[in-house]
């Protein structure tokens, strides 16, 4: 294998117990493996046989009907999508056709969509989410994963969407991660799933020592992949993981970074069609150089630009700003990341706060919010969110996807630009 030469770095490591060691990871953006935190999950202790080999009769009763996924095929030697067109299947099918001679890949499984949340818990530390926290009370699209591959697949070099942290934990099998610090070159190098040319020079210890991470993964262990990290990962067994990506304070200011990428790229990407969009407002309603015209013109434009970003990154600035309304917002003076120190607490805010006018200097005229009806919207629950943080009138708020004039209205961008003070209010005066 090309990395056999390579040093075998263990990385950090930690117990469940330490959540010190997770915090400190998390707020430096350093891997940390962390031991036997999935002893009590359902997922091991139904899924497995006693030999701790994966019971694919089992797991497939606990899903005979979950919806179709992605299915890869790989080798250890040809990646696990070289050349492959992804075909859909069940975790069921998958499982009932297990052959040898064709190591396959079962990816991006939304465990939760197909009722599994009740297998698995978020190990201790590995929190708060403010995006699964907002998402759950929209009762929209979650970002936890269930990976099932056989020995000899992996997955392709990348950078976790939305330069989020991910935490991935082995139900079962041992994984190899090899993980390159972050850095400007590789910010665009990778992005979401795409592969480089040059990636097993990027991921060769041997010859990079002080980037390159190289860590083996065990059963019951999760690993911390920090944010904006390109990895590469090795299944050396049969694996069952299941993985989250999500973010906080302690790296929002990447996930912005991300964005406003994407977003430069939206916008050279549709520069052609702005003149369509303008002209046809001109032809509907007639002239105007009324910016804020609720009929359309320049504010259905940059309305149209976030939709896209939207749906290109599954985030967008509007939602970012909604996100961080609904997570921050707190009349109690506690700390944005349990366990940190009064220091550090004030270094997170002021970090936030500064971001906030940031996405304001940059997208004022290009943030639009509507409200959700928060006692009527059939939410979703997720193990690990807790009692909102604030006993204040809970507002959540959503970018508005209409084609309506509605959604690009000046009560629209109102809304978006209100929760944005009031959520720089709390976090730079908590309590007040």
């Amino acid at each position: 294998e090309h990395h056999a030469k390579a040093p075998l770095l263990r990385g950090r490591r930690s117990s469940s117990e330490d959540a010190h060691s997770i915090l400190t990871a998390m707020l430096s953006n350093e891997p940390l493996v962390v031991s036997n935190v999935a002893d009590a999950w359902r997922a091991r202790t139904e899924w497995l046989a006693a030999d701790g080999a994966l019971d694919r009769a089992a797991m497939a009763a606990a899903f005979p009907a979950s919806s179709s996924k992605d299915l890869s095929t790989g080798n250890l030697h040809g990646g696990g999508e070289d050349g492959v067109a992804p075909k859909p299947t069940t975790i069921a099918e998958f499982l009932a056709t297990w052959p040898r001679e064709e190591p396959r890949y079962f990816k991006d499984w939304h465990l939760r969509r197909d009722g599994g949340g009740a297998f698995y818990a978020t190990p201790r530390g590995f929190e708060p989410d403010w995006l699964g926290a907002w998402l759950g009370a929209l009762g929209e699209d979650d970002f936890d994963f269930c990976y099932v591959g056989r020995a000899g697949t992996r997955t392709p070099p990348h950078v976790d969407v939305l330069a989020t942290y991910s935490w991935s934990v082995n139900v079962c099998g041992r994984k190899r991660w090899w993980l390159r610090r972050a850095s400007p070159e590789t910010d665009d190098t990778f992005d979401d799933d795409d592969d480089a040319s040059d990636a097993d020079t990027l991921f060769d210890a041997a010859e990079d020592p002080s980037r390159v991470v190289i860590i083996d993964q065990g059963p019951g262990d999760a690993i911390f992949v920090p944010s904006g990290w390109p990895h590469r990962v090795l299944n050396l067994e049969d694996c069952v993981s299941i993985n989250r990506n999500w973010f906080n304070a302690a790296t929002a200011d990447r996930v912005v970074a991300y964005l406003l990428r994407r977003r430069r790229d939206v916008l050279a990407e549709l520069d052609d069609c702005k003149a369509d969009v303008l002209l046809r407002r001109a032809q509907d309603d007639g002239p105007s150089s009324d910016d804020d015209s609720d009929a359309g013109g320049p504010a259905e434009w940059r309305w149209t630009c976030e939709r896209v970003l939207q749906a290109n990154s599954r985030l967008n600035l509007s939602n970012f700003v909604a996100l961080v309304a609904f997570n921050a917002v707190d009349d109690r003076p506690r700390p944005l990341i349990p366990g940190t120190s009064a220091d550090q607490d004030r270094d997170l805010r002021a970090r936030l706060v500064a971001l906030l006018d940031h996405v304001r200097a940059v997208a004022e005229d290009a943030l639009f919010l509507v409200d959700v009806d928060i006692d009527t919207h059939p939410a979703v629950v997720l193990d690990e969110a807790p009692p909102h943080r604030t006993t204040r009138p809970l507002r959540l708020l959503r970018f508005p996807t209409d084609d309506e004039p509605a959604s690009w209205s000046r009560e629209a961008r109102r809304r978006a630009l209100d929760a944005l003070a009031a959520a720089r209010a709390a976090i730079a005066s908590p309590g007040a």
